[in-house]
């Protein structure tokens, strides 16, 4: 089947109810789980204000979206509807142009905008031709399972995407030696990259 566009937002009013500061949901996900990690794209900047340009970044390393492919490979195996997900792309991207906004109603949370998708986990690998983003390297912004288990968050200022869920899925996670996975405490503030 692939992935579809959503014309029913219902799926992704619960990102609405969430509490406290939206950049936190929009970079670190939703609260109430009970783990929550970041899957490092690159490393974590080595000094106070270093610029993302300046970061290292192995020249055998895998590209934003097959690292985000490779962790909802890790997190199918924590949910009971791996049949049915939901997949956010955010309207600034380069692909999402005025013709795309068209095609159906956008998730609005503070200073965000997304479309929807709905598709199987195993749809993922239709991502960049679902968004009309061939040849890039662009993960959506949010991926959820029906049954809300996990949830992977990924904002485009930032150098990782996080993901809370289970101890289970974030320790399965951590031991995927495909994936650099450090752990995100309660309130911690990540290192950003100016």
């Amino acid at each position: 089947m692939g992935l579809e566009r959503c014309r029913d937002l219902s799926p992704s009013e619960w990102l609405h109810r969430h509490p406290g500061d939206p950049a936190r949901l929009i970079t670190l996900g939703p609260a109430g789980y009970e783990a929550s990690a970041r899957v490092r794209f690159i490393d974590d900047p080595s000094w106070p204000g270093q610029s993302e340009n300046d970061a290292h970044r192995r020249p055998d390393s895998m590209t934003d979206l097959d690292q985000v492919a490779r962790t909802l490979q890790v997190l199918t195996r924590f949910t009971t509807t791996p049949e049915r997900a939901y997949f956010c792309h955010w309207e600034g991207y380069p692909s999402a142009g005025e013709p795309w906004q068209a095609a159906g109603p956008l998730l609005i949370l503070p200073d965000r905008r997304y479309a929807l998708f709905e598709g199987a986990l195993e749809d993922f690998s239709g991502w960049s031709a679902a968004t009309g983003s061939t040849g890039s390297d662009l993960p959506p912004a949010f991926v959820w399972p029906a049954d809300r288990s996990w949830c992977l968050a990924h904002d485009v200022d930032v150098h990782f995407a996080a993901v809370v869920g289970s101890e289970a899925a974030i320790s399965a996670l951590r031991g995927d030696a495909d994936l650099d996975v450090a752990l995100l405490s309660p309130g911690e503030t990540p290192p950003w990259y100016q």
